[in-house]
């Protein structure tokens, strides 16, 4: 099972005001088949009619996890980290990985063999994360 990238806000909130100024992480469940891919759509969350909407695909090949969509929506917030589950990289220590072609060091978990890379990226172009 797995296959999925999910887009979660990195730390909750009181309010649903407050929880919009939060950033996100994406976690990628890496399927049996050794992709992943899911989405995320970002308006203001008041309007009825939208000035402007974001529409987010994220796709996993087994190597790169790509981020793609249309940015009409300017959210003010970033996509913070991406955790990769089911690499199998062994524990301890990091990996180096790259963000538009730009080596980073990433973090590897122990105690779940997870794998944490660092983006700092903001909603409002594409790119992608080499792992």
């Amino acid at each position: 099972r797995g296959g999925a990238i999910v887009a979660q806000r990195v730390e909750g909130a009181m309010t649903t005001t407050a929880l919009r100024k939060n950033d996100f992480e994406l976690i990628v469940a890496i399927g049996a088949d050794g992709k992943a891919e899911g989405e995320l759509y970002l308006d203001d969350g008041i309007s009825l009619v939208q000035k402007g909407t974001t529409s987010l695909k994220f796709t996993y090949d087994g190597k790169t996890l790509k981020v793609k969509g249309s940015y009409g929506y300017d959210s003010s917030v970033q996509i913070r980290q991406v955790t990769f589950l089911g690499l199998n990289l062994g524990g301890g220590g990091g990996k180096n990985c790259k963000i538009n072609g730009v080596s980073t060091k990433s973090t590897v978990k122990a105690d779940t063999g997870s794998v944490v890379v660092p983006v700092g990226k903001g909603l409002s172009a594409d790119f992608t994360v080499e792992v």
